[in-house]
């Protein structure tokens, strides 16, 4: 359980910390792979899933025209096929990934008690200001965050981007509202270095193993919680 002091701005990042985004693409790389490759089973789906993954993690997340296109490369058994390629694997990918997207358990709750006190509310996050709307709309979340309450990487020059405070200091700069009454929720290092170097009170939510013993101080956060739900007891 978490017990938080009361705060008059309340900053969000949003993949992973509001939302499924990593659970919703490895699933949905899955599937995509499961259904374009019946014959594809047991070990040599698993040993394929994994070096998909490990393409995501190089090409990023959001470039699955990349990383499916690598994928392919390395499997000239697959390739023989001749029926799938890189664009119907990609179809198929978002497809699936905008239906497996959903605010992870106690968000909606959260944040909406929030909003019935009143609390000013933002997000902060990496990302391409289209794709990152589009989730808030996909999730259900964009009631609580239209798009004049937030700070998307992608308007900023690239050195402004998390963990860089400046996104955050902006945020708190156009609501009027001081450093010391804010505190921003994220899952990632670069998520409390941003917000630790803003100024404001930071929560880790989640467990990242990320955040190790050799870890400097300005990198932790000031509170961990393990989900919505465990802040909603508090």
């Amino acid at each position: 359980m978490i017990e938080l002091p009361e705060f008059d701005l309340y900053l969000f990042d949003l993949d992973d910390t509001l939302i499924n985004t990593r659970q919703a693409y490895t699933s949905a790389q899955a599937t995509t792979i499961r259904i374009a490759f019946p014959d594809l089973t047991g070990n040599e789906l698993a040993a394929g899933l994994k070096d998909l993954s490990w393409l995501c993690r190089i090409f990023g997340s959001g470039n699955p025209e990349g990383y499916f296109s690598a994928f392919l490369a390395s499997r000239s058994d697959l390739r023989r096929n001749g029926k799938t390629t890189v664009s119907a694997l990609t179809a198929s990918y978002r497809s699936t990934f905008e239906n497996n997207l959903a605010p992870l358990a106690g968000t909606e709750a959260y944040l909406l008690a929030l909003a019935n006190r009143k609390k000013r509310m933002a997000l902060v996050s990496n990302g391409v200001s289209r794709s990152q709307f589009k989730k808030l709309q996909l999730s259900g979340l964009d009631a609580f965050f239209p798009e004049s309450h937030c700070y998307i990487s992608e308007s900023y020059h690239p050195t402004q981007k998390k963990p860089s405070p400046y996104m955050i200091r902006r945020a708190c700069q156009e609501t009027g509202i001081d450093s010391a009454q804010s505190v921003f929720f994220g899952n990632s290092p670069e998520d409390i270095l941003a917000g630790n170097l803003a100024g404001v009170a930071t929560v880790l939510v989640g467990d990242n193993m990320e955040l190790k013993n050799d870890t400097p101080d300005i990198a932790l956060p000031d509170y961990q919680m393990a989900g919505w739900l465990d802040a909603l007891k508090g």
